[in-house]
């Protein structure tokens, strides 16, 4: 996984498994991310993304 916000993270979302963009990037590293944060970069986008690869681990762990 990598965050990322500008063009010049187009490189790594290339070559990574799962290409994050925060809510506050801008718009041409669209195309290239799998998932846009809700929140913006500095403003709780790494936590969500940890509550959500949180809760996605524990999806069936308790039958849930």
């Amino acid at each position: 996984m990598f965050v990322g916000n500008d063009i010049n993270d187009i490189p790594a979302f290339q070559s990574i498994g799962i290409p994050v963009g925060v809510a506050d990037a801008y718009p041409e590293i669209y195309p290239y991310v799998l998932y846009r944060t809700q929140k913006p970069g500095g403003l709780g986008a790494v936590r969500e993304i940890c509550d959500l690869v949180y809760n996605a681990m524990n999806v069936g762990a308790d039958g849930i």
